[in-house]
């Protein structure tokens, strides 16, 4: 994809930030780049179906993990309706996460290929990291699972 509605982007999170504002039934103009060359889509947007987990309402964080995430962990319930063992359940991204793409109701399987049961694990695995490095998150959204690189902006604290 190389812009909507003839405005150009470069990143597929630049897509997603220029439609979220957009209401559902708009239609408009995709121009991709397949096969060597430009071709153009017309698209209609609709309605994202709402996530199984409620979102709370814009709250600070309790610590600051340098990748503007807020976890929380899935319940028993929870797992075996997605039918996962572990992960966390992202309640709030912002910062260098929600730049990348993650968004709430995303689910961060692994960090660094290590698997993760607990927010506190997540925790104490970001604790060991310099300020800067560049991890890479599991990120399962729909059943789909992909790897998120993302930049540390501050040194992980604790609560």
């Amino acid at each position: 994809m190389t812009a909507i509605d003839g405005a150009p982007f470069s990143h597929f999170s630049d897509l997603l930030q220029r439609i979220a504002g957009r209401t559902p039934g708009t239609r408009s103009r995709l121009e991709l780049w397949r096969r060597g060359g430009t071709h153009t889509i017309w698209i209609t947007l609709s309605e994202q179906p709402g996530s199984r987990f409620p979102s709370p309402v814009a709250t600070a964080p309790d610590w600051n993990d340098g990748l503007g995430l807020s976890l929380g962990e899935l319940s028993a319930a929870a797992r075996q309706q997605l039918r996962v063992d572990g992960g966390q359940l992202v309640r709030e991204s912002s910062g260098p996460a929600r730049s990348e793409g993650i968004r709430a109701g995303d689910l961060i399987v692994a960090i660094n290929e290590q698997r993760l049961e607990r927010v506190d694990e997540f925790r104490r695995a970001l604790s060991h990291m310099p300020t800067g490095q560049t991890v890479a998150l599991l990120v399962m959204r729909d059943r789909r699972l992909a790897f998120v690189p993302i930049r540390s902006s501050a040194r992980p604290t604790s609560p």
